[in-house]
Order: structure tokens, then C-alpha cells, then sequence
């Protein structure tokens, strides 16, 4: 319990320094949803007027829900 606290602060340090390279806004080829149209730090209000969903659009491929 003693070096828990040191070893977070080590981690979180060490992930401060690090430089690499900004992940691009569909980070995986077969990402499908709105989630991924949005952009990262996401505005207040996502959509103005709401999104056509097409079949294909979505992971699961049931736009009825």
C-alpha cells in the first residue's frame, strides 16, 4: 500500500511526457456509429438537426432501433 501511491504518480508522469502521434477520428477501419462523425472533445449539443441513419451505419446493422 506504501509504493501504490508513488507508482501511479510515476505512471502518470511518465504518460505526461510522452509524445505520440494524435489518433485520427476513425481510429479503426471498421468503426461504424455516430460516435465516430462526432469530433473529439465532442461539442455541447452533438447534432443541430438530427442524423439519417442508413443501413450499414451502425455496428449492429438494425437501424430499428
Amino acid at each position: 500500500m506504501f509504493v501504490t501511491p508513488f507508482m501511479m504518480a510515476a505512471i502518470l508522469l511518465y504518460s505526461l511526457r510522452r509524445n505520440g502521434v494524435k489518433a485520427e477520428a476513425r481510429a479503426w477501419e471498421s468503426a461504424r456509429g455516430l460516435e465516430w462523425t462526432v469530433p473529439s472533445p465532442a461539442p455541447h449539443h452533438t447534432f443541430t438537426t438530427p442524423p439519417v441513419i442508413r443501413d450499414g451505419d451502425l455496428a449492429h446493422g438494425d437501424v430499428s432501433h
